[in-house]
C-alpha cells in the first residue's frame, strides 16, 4: 500500500457534488437504514440525521424506532427498497436481523453489533466496517490495548480479513481500503455517545450521493464528520449532524 494520506479539505475537495437541474431524488442517492433497537432507538435518529446532513435524495428505514424516526424526520420512507447503500447495525439488537438480511444493496455499511454477524458481512457488494477500538478488538480476537497501541496495523488486519473498507474510529480515524488515510481530530469533545451513529449515517449517504469512488466517499464523510465535530466546548452527537451541511458546502463542486 502507499504511504498514509492525511484527510484534509484540500484532498477531499470535489468528492461531493452540487445537484444540477437534471437531478431528482433518485439520482441524488438513496440510502436505507436498518438501525435502532428497543434498547437504543436514538441510534436510528442519529444515523439518519448524519445522512441528511450529507444530502441524499431519499432515506429509507426499517427497524424498531419507526415512530421516533418519523417524529424527527417525516420525509423518511419506512420501507426497504432499491437503494445504493444499506447502513446496518447502529443501536444493534437481535430484532434487526430479519430486516437486515432483506436490505440488499450494492454497498453495505456495517456498524456496531452487525459487524460480528457473518451472514451480514457476506451480503455481497462493497463492504464498509466502522468499528471503534473495542469492536475492532472483538473482530480481531485481541485486546483493546493492542488495537490502541497500533490502530493502523489493526485497521490493515481488518481490511485483509474481511475484504472491506475499514473506518477505525478514535482520536485519529483511520481508513484502510485501496489506500490508507488518517484524520487527526482537531479537538476531542466529539468523544460522546452517538457520534459514531452520526458517522455511519454520513458515510452511507456520502457513498449514495457522491460522484467519487466508494473509498473516496467514505474519506469525504470522515472529513466532514470530523470537521463538524471540531469545538472548543462540549457538544452532543446531534450537534455534529447539524454542522454537516456547512462542511459539505465547503468541498462540493
Amino acid at each position: 500500500m502507499s504511504d498514509v494520506l492525511e484527510i484534509t479539505a484540500q484532498r477531499v475537495h470535489g468528492f461531493f457534488r452540487v445537484p444540477g437541474p437534471n437531478d431528482d431524488k433518485y439520482s441524488r442517492g438513496v440510502v436505507q437504514f436498518v438501525t435502532g433497537s428497543e434498547q437504543y432507538p436514538g441510534a436510528a435518529v442519529l444515523g439518519i440525521a448524519g445522512a441528511f446532513g450529507i444530502g441524499p435524495g431519499m432515506v429509507r428505514y426499517a427497524g424498531a424506532a419507526r415512530t421516533l424516526v418519523l417524529t424527527h424526520f417525516p420525509e423518511v420512507v419506512c420501507q426497504l427498497g432499491r437503494s445504493a447503500v444499506s447502513v446496518i447495525g447502529s443501536g444493534w439488537g437481535e430484532d434487526l436481523v430479519e430486516h437486515a438480511l432483506q436490505a440488499e444493496a450494492p454497498c453495505v455499511v456495517l456498524d456496531a453489533g452487525a459487524m460480528e454477524r457473518e451472514e451480514l458481512r457476506h451480503m455481497g457488494g462493497t463492504l464498509v466496517l466502522t468499528p471503534h477500538h473495542g469492536e475492532a478488538a472483538r473482530l480481531l480476537h485481541c485486546s483493546r490495548s493492542e488495537v490502541a497501541d497500533n490502530p493502523l496495523r489493526s485497521a490493515r488486519a481488518l481490511q485483509e480479513r474481511f475484504d472491506a473498507i475499514v473506518v477505525l474510529k478514535g482520536s485519529a480515524t483511520w481508513v484502510v481500503g485501496e489506500q490508507e488515510w488518517c484524520f487527526e481530530a482537531p479537538s476531542h469533545w466529539a468523544a460522546t455517545a452517538g457520534a459514531g451513529d452520526v458517522l455511519a449515517g454520513a458515510i452511507g449517504a456520502a457513498i449514495a450521493a457522491s460522484p467519487a469512488t466508494v473509498e473516496e466517499a467514505v474519506v469525504a464523510a470522515v472529513w466532514a464528520h470530523g470537521s463538524a465535530a471540531y469545538s472548543t466546548k462540549p457538544m452532543r452527537a446531534m450537534a455534529i449532524a447539524d454542522e454537516l451541511p456547512a462542511k459539505v458546502e465547503a468541498i462540493a463542486v
